[in-house]
């Protein structure tokens, strides 16, 4: 079967019906000169050759010590190391997933107010003179508004 080049840019592309797309693929598998012909229009099958053109064809040997014994050894102070590690894993994220939150000044504040009584404020000079030297005092060191 004779395929244009057109036809086969839109296989490139992948906007071929799939039964255009099955027929160019079995042509593919039985003629060689139309692969050809299709990686001579594919503008990255040179990229993708160049990559494979690097490739080593033998792959390297490389000699690595044969394991002793004693590497692979377990016994009861490495299972005892073992699970000390999980131990201190799981109080630690323990204690950092249930940490409180840490308080806004607002929040203090009420914690703090929370400790007074009626006794605490009950010998407070509350007349309005007061409270206007008060405020005056605080206008004066913080600025008016």
């Amino acid at each position: 079967m004779k395929f244009s080049d057109e036809t086969l840019l839109a296989y490139l592309e992948g906007s071929l019906d799939e039964a255009e797309v099955h027929a160019i693929e079995a042509a593919v598998a039985e003629d060689t000169g139309l692969e050809a012909r299709l990686m001579a229009l594919d503008p990255f099958a040179p990229v993708v050759q160049q990559v494979f053109d690097d490739v080593p064809a033998e792959v390297p040997e490389i000699d690595l010590p044969a394991p002793t014994p004693q590497q692979y050894k377990s016994g009861p102070l490495r299972l005892l190391a073992v699970a000390a590690s999980v131990a201190v894993i799981a109080v630690s994220a323990t204690f950092w997933v249930t940490r409180p939150k840490a308080l806004g000044w607002a929040e203090q504040a009420a914690i703090y107010q929370s400790l007074y009584s009626a006794e605490t404020i009950a010998d407070l000079d509350n007349s309005p003179q007061k409270l206007d030297a008060q405020f005056a005092q605080a206008e004066a060191q913080l600025g008016d508004p």
